[in-house]
């Protein structure tokens, strides 16, 4: 549920005068976001383990700033001073325009392709700028989750058939969902690429990952073999955890057919839907990063 405007209102208004008009941008999983004025945007934490990724975003943005495209530049952070109920911080910055990147708004995704490769080569090569995610080398452990849905079976078993060995670690934004990325449709063009929370150092295969959604065949004439192998051997395993913490299963297995196809190697051998119970008894402990953190995945 947003919080009433006037609240919204009331927070900003405190610290940075108040705006003549406020209205909602949109709720994601960790935030509230709202336009003020219609050319500034306000971000709002939903609960206190947000706050983390909100000052990962406060320290590195300011560092991003050469990419070939833009990102929010925050001039403004509120915190909570006693003068108010504000009890986290948020964050503002003036409104980067566009759409969100999708099949039906990119009018030429291999131009598109070849603009966020650019974008993906700068980034990839952008110092360690973030105090708060992880540098190269940090070991995760990973937490035993019960895999029994038939088709997260299928995905381990995808994942069994495919070790993935990652690339070097660079400078991710990891969660490059086509959502994040704004685009222009008259001209094509990125417009911003927002939300990033999740920043970190990790394997560059995974800011491909929304990509190869979308497109699945102009990503795979792109990315070296290797390199679209570590793309979907994430993928699926983002998607596992989301389905394990409550995400829509079929969403899974039609990324896992696009998958099987783009290897022509199917792993699906007799699992059907209705046959959860042998799920279960062939895959009952696997350990899952159920949080993003880039851990390994291992049969335990």
């Amino acid at each position: 549920m947003h919080p009433p405007i006037e609240q919204l209102r009331r927070w900003i208004g405190v610290r940075f005068g108040t705006p003549a008009t406020l209205e909602p941008l949109g709720e994601g999983e960790d935030y509230w976001a709202v336009v003020a004025d219609g050319v500034r945007v306000y971000r709002f934490p939903k609960a206190e383990h947000v706050v983390r990724q909100l000052e990962a975003e406060i320290a590195v943005l300011p560092k991003l700033q050469h990419l070939p495209c833009p990102v929010p530049r925050i001039d403004a952070i509120g915190r909570p001073d006693g003068r108010d109920d504000l009890a986290w911080p948020f964050l503002g910055y003036p409104m980067l325009r566009g759409v969100f990147a999708s099949r039906d708004t990119v009018p030429n995704p291999d131009a598109f392709l070849d603009e966020l490769a650019e974008v993906l080569a700068v980034l990839h090569t952008t110092p360690e700028v973030s105090p708060f995610n992880d540098a190269p080398g940090v070991a995760w452990e990973p937490e035993p989750i019960e895999v029994d849905h038939p088709v997260g079976v299928r995905v381990v078993q995808w994942l069994e058939a495919h070790p993935r060995n990652d690339g070097p670690h660079a400078f991710c934004h990891d969660d490059l969902g086509m959502g994040h990325v704004l685009i222009d449709p008259d001209s094509n063009r990125i417009t911003g690429i927002i939300d990033w929370g999740d920043c970190r150092f990790t394997d560059p295969a995974v800011d491909w990952i929304g990509a190869v959604y979308h497109w699945p065949s102009l990503v795979e004439r792109r990315l070296p073999a290797e390199t679209l192998l570590r793309t979907w051997s994430w993928a699926l395993q983002y998607g596992l955890n989301d389905c394990l913490e409550g995400a829509d299963w079929s969403v899974l297995e039609t990324r896992l057919a696009i998958a099987e196809k783009a290897f022509d190697e199917p792993v699906l051998t007799g699992i059907s839907m209705a046959d959860s119970d042998g799920a279960t008894a062939r895959r009952s402990a696997w350990r899952i990063e159920v949080a993003r953190s880039g851990g390994s995945l291992s049969g335990s």
